[in-house]
This record gives C-alpha cells, sequence and structure tokens, in this order.
C-alpha cells in the first residue's frame, strides 16, 4: 500500500507523460540570485524508448505476480490483480485522452 502507488504513478508518466506537472522554475534569472522561483505547470512527454521499458516493467511486474500463485493466498493475489488491472486501465484511459487530444488539434489545424 505504500510504495505501490509511487511506482504505479511513475510507471504511468514513463508510458503516458504528464499532462500537467507543477515545476519550480527558476524567475530571479541566476540560480545564484535570491532562490527565488515560481510553481509553472509544465507537460512532459516521455520519447519511445521510454514507453518501451515502461511497458516491459508492467508485463514485469504482472508476470511477477502470476508467477507467485502458488505461493499468495488467493484473496491476496485477487487483490494484487485488480490493482494492477485498475492501474493499467487508468493508464490506457489517459493515452485514449492524449490521443484524442491529438487527433484534435490535428483536424483543428488543417481547418
Amino acid at each position: 500500500d505504500v510504495l505501490w502507488p509511487i511506482i504505479s504513478k511513475q510507471l504511468s508518466r514513463w508510458t503516458v507523460g504528464s499532462l500537467l506537472h507543477q515545476s519550480q522554475v527558476d524567475v530571479s534569472g541566476s540560480d545564484h540570485e535570491n532562490g527565488k522561483k515560481s510553481l509553472t505547470n509544465v507537460e512532459w512527454q516521455p520519447c519511445e524508448a521510454i514507453v518501451r521499458i515502461a511497458c516491459k516493467e508492467w508485463c514485469r511486474v504482472y508476470q511477477s505476480v502470476l508467477s507467485g500463485t502458488a505461493i499468495l493466498d488467493k484473496t491476496l493475489l485477487r487483490s494484487w490483480l485488480k490493482t494492477l488491472n485498475k492501474d493499467l486501465s487508468d493508464i490506457i484511459n489517459q493515452n485514449i485522452h492524449v490521443e484524442e487530444k491529438l487527433r484534435n488539434d490535428i483536424v483543428e489545424s488543417k481547418l
């Protein structure tokens, strides 16, 4: 319950990217001046290599859980599979949203 949300969020970010991510940006013009920073929204998209790594990691996580079927209690196994499927479903939905946005942007640019 503690580590999985962090791991899942990172795998999601590697798979889809982050649509809006708040980041601190130096607004003083120099890193050494007063240390002034401001929050700004940043969009980040992973390169193809990172997406491939993330997909392989998702596969590895599923294989690890499924290989433990003999060791894990059935309730625990169901819980893990339910969590993994929900997280993967969320990533697929995010991906659909990103692709629809890209499609709409392309259509609008053609008009």
